[in-house]
């Protein structure tokens, strides 16, 4: 209802409570009709349909997410036939593909490998959108070291040992085989810090009860090779960077890729090795979205900002 009465010779209205909620609801509902008629014009009245991959080295303009400043968003920067959208976590990279906001995820082949075993709705592309090479970081009071890991690696490459760990790197799909390596125990130690989830690098085993991954048997290998045993310090990314400037330990290693190099040697904290293992970058693609369900928590850890 609506009153009015005479003041001073105006006329003021006056509305009721119940006249100001019913003035309310009409405004909210005129501007949400505003918004739906608006929608269709501004492309947002529905999502975009996913775009499938028809040419790894040509895509005219898809859409693909990478994790901020993984190594896929430092090898896909210079590419002018893609629009690269960066996230910080994986679960979101995964909720955008399955939203359709973007039409894959290009990560490396053991991480898409391992979500793809995790979650059966998602799909690898098996073509190659391009190869990251893995390397190692050591202590800058440690050359000789580095030289020596250096070195080694120019014999061990292409030994039925560095075969067999390619093989079981190939493999993987939720754990990585592992393989007893016999380690001198009278003689000197190396240090080595990795992280503890990146399987299948570097990680926990919880039915062993230690740290495993093709990174550390690569290390293990050369360990030896110098007559001494590895030792293990295992933890965050950030905690590995602190161990090897503060020379807790002498290398870091796990899934480090050549794409860091430039960036590590112009800072000065670290030593870089040669490279020592090629490691493919695919795209992840949306296959039946109804059976995607919920991110498993094993997903959740693998955050970009980590990385």
């Amino acid at each position: 209802m609506v009153y009015f009465f005479i003041e001073y010779g105006n006329i003021v209205w006056k509305y009721t409570d119940t006249e100001v909620e019913k003035s309310v609801r009409t405004r909210t509902r005129l501007i949400a009709i505003c918004l739906v008629c608006l929608l269709p014009l501004c492309g947002c009245a529905q999502l975009q349909p996913a775009r499938p991959i028809m040419d790894v080295h040509n895509m005219d303009g898809q859409r693909i997410a990478v994790g901020l400043a993984w190594s896929p968003d430092y090898m896909l920067s210079g590419r002018k036939d893609i629009v690269l959208q960066r996230y910080n976590a994986t679960t979101d990279m995964i909720m955008a593909l399955k939203y359709r906001r973007v039409d894959a995820i290009a990560m490396d082949v053991a991480y898409a490998k391992y979500m793809c075993a995790q979650m059966p709705a998602l799909e690898m592309i098996p073509e190659p959108i391009a190869v990251d090479q893995v390397l190692a970081f050591f202590a800058t009071d440690e050359p000789e070291l580095l030289a020596a890991f250096n070195a080694f690696l120019e014999d061990f490459i292409g030994t039925p040992e560095y075969e067999d760990i390619l093989r079981r790197f190939d493999e993987f799909e939720t754990s990585y085989e592992y393989v007893e390596i016999p380690e001198p125990q009278d003689g000197g130690v190396i240090t080595l810090t990795v992280e503890q989830d990146l399987i299948p690098y570097s990680y926990w085993d919880f039915s062993l009860k230690k740290i495993i991954g093709s990174d550390v048997d690569i290390m293990r290998y050369f360990a030896v090779s110098m007559g001494c045993r590895l030792e293990i310090i295992f933890g965050s990314y950030t905690s590995c960077i602190a161990n090897l400037l503060t020379k807790k330990a002498d290398v870091m290693a796990g899934g480090l890729s050549e794409w860091y190099r430039h960036e590590v040697e112009l800072s000065g904290n670290a030593l870089v090795s040669n490279n020592y293992m090629d490691v493919d970058i695919l795209l992840v693609v949306m296959g039946d979205a109804s059976l995607l369900g919920e991110v498993p928590d094993t997903l959740v850890e693998y955050e970009a900002g980590d990385e």
